[in-house]
């Protein structure tokens, strides 16, 4: 299952939102590599994802939901990466 970074990324480049190229320079990336990342075959990093989520919630008004979103699942893995959420080694009580 491919990311939800690779997901937006591949319409916006399929819809000619953006093309590979101009994806490459806006998320400081090799032109392989942005190709790797619509493929699913290279996982994109937190900081680029945030990236794309805030150049498409700033530039692309007709995918600025998924945006939104995706800016939303960076904040919460950052945050957890981070040691910030709580996490529990079992379900709590019923």
């Amino acid at each position: 299952m491919k990311s939800r970074s690779s997901q937006l990324l591949k319409i916006l480049i399929e819809a000619g939102e953006f093309t590979a190229d101009d994806m490459a320079s806006e998320l400081a990336a090799t032109r392989a590599d942005i190709d790797a990342f619509v493929l699913g075959d290279l996982p994109m990093p937190l900081p680029q994802q945030l990236c794309l989520a805030l150049l498409v919630i700033a530039k692309s008004p007709k995918y600025q939901r998924r945006g939104h979103t995706l800016r939303a699942q960076v904040a919460a893995a950052i945050a957890f990466h981070a040691h910030e959420t709580a996490t529990h080694a079992r379900p709590p009580i019923s």
